[in-house]
């Protein structure tokens, strides 16, 4: 969790997304890791939108890798981060972008 910074900085957001990027400045690849929506958000998108989030999986748990092809679990989020968004090994595989959300808590007391 992150608490953001401005007028308002008490709020508190939590880590829903990473792109990550294969190979080089010249050439590479891209997929994601992604986050699930809670049960309860889901369902929310469901009645606003007509369909469920998540591919369809509503109620999924967890973090999942979103390739062109293929979308998988991922075990650990942390072991997956420390091998793959660190540009290091070859190819390299870099955290390209990071995507936040706002936590269903919104707000952090000072005093923590």
């Amino acid at each position: 969790q992150e608490t953001a910074q401005g007028a308002d900085n008490n709020l508190v957001y939590d880590l829903a997304g990473v792109v990550v990027h294969i190979g080089s400045a010249q050439s590479g690849h891209y997929y994601s890791l992604v986050q699930a929506l809670p049960r309860e958000t889901a369902s929310e998108l469901r009645e606003l939108f007509g369909r469920a989030p998540n591919g369809g999986a509503e109620g999924a748990e967890g973090w999942f890798r979103c390739d062109d092809h293929t979308t998988a679990a991922v075990e650990s989020l942390p072991d997956v981060l420390e091998k793959e968004c660190y540009g290091e090994g070859l190819p390299h595989r870099s955290a390209y972008m990071l995507v936040y959300r706002k936590s269903q808590s919104n707000r952090v007391s000072l005093d923590e």
